[in-house]
């Protein structure tokens, strides 16, 4: 989901009662694939893929912790990509231990902002 303005993220998570879980940011490989890296709210290193669907049910997004040695660890997160009422992108899944996620995306060419922001959904 884009936002144009700060106070409409505010709005929704005020809405959603959402606690953040995870903040990404969109990078761009030596190969041209782009990919998230970011911080876990215990501020562990994160890094994500989009995943090249071959069909609906197969993630839009893999998150995987990243270890000290830069390698990539387990994966954490799994995010689906839906489009809302209004036609907004976000994304929604699960973590490892199945608590449910919902993440919305930010603009993809404000370097100074992640992309994608995930939170806690409680349902």
């Amino acid at each position: 989901m884009k936002y144009s303005k700060k106070e409409t993220v505010k709005e929704e998570k005020e809405k959603f009662d959402l606690q953040e879980c995870f903040t990404l940011w969109l990078h761009k490989g030596k190969n041209g694939v782009k990919y998230l890296s970011g911080n876990d709210l215990n501020k562990n290193k994160l890094v994500g893929f989009f995943n090249q669907k071959k069909a609906d049910k197969q993630p839009s997004v893999r998150i995987y912790d990243l270890k000290e040695d830069g390698s990539t660890g387990e994966e954490i997160i799994t995010l689906w990509e839906y489009k809302s009422q209004q036609g907004n992108d976000y994304l929604s899944g699960t973590t490892n231990e199945k608590e449910n996620i919902i993440a919305f995306y930010g603009d993809e060419h404000q370097e100074k902002r992640p992309y994608i922001r995930g939170y806690f959904k409680k349902d």
